[in-house]
């Protein structure tokens, strides 16, 4: 990941406590992934995510939560054009009309902590690039995988 500035540096900081946050919210009702996590993400930020954009694997659910409250909190006008796991990572593209500068630190800033959180259970992960598709998982999933 490039170094980011001083004002990209402020917005990992508070990306870090954001998730820690989310997850901590979530955990609340149980262990696992809700089922609608996706919908309820797109029904609770209409102005980030259009119906259906959202494409992601379930372990990033707290990832893509806290990007949302950012990108809504410091780039109001930018809204998510698409979203995906490539290589093992999450990918998200913005557009607007409002701060993309920001809304483009914060997409490199979750792409990079998505390298590090289970895309399969949101628990600590890494990417792993020794199989034929790039994923992101804990040792448990990639057991599984196996």
């Amino acid at each position: 990941m490039a170094t980011l500035s001083p004002r990209g540096q402020q917005l990992a900081a508070e990306a870090h406590r954001l998730i820690a946050a989310a997850k901590a919210v979530r955990l609340v009702v149980g262990p696992g992934i809700p089922v609608d996590w996706d919908r309820a993400v797109e029904r609770d930020f209409t102005d980030v995510w259009p119906p259906f954009r959202l494409g992601v694997p379930g372990g990033w659910c707290d990832l893509v939560r806290a990007f949302s409250e950012q990108l809504r909190r410091h780039a109001p006008g930018v809204a998510v054009v698409d979203s995906k796991e490539k290589y093992g990572g999450l990918r998200i593209d913005t557009a607007g009309t409002g701060d993309m500068e920001t809304a483009w630190t914060l997409e490199q800033i979750y792409e990079n902590a998505s390298e590090s959180v289970c895309q399969d259970c949101g628990e600590r992960g890494h990417l792993r690039t020794d199989r034929a598709w790039y994923a992101t998982l804990c040792d448990r999933h990639a057991e599984m995988r196996e």
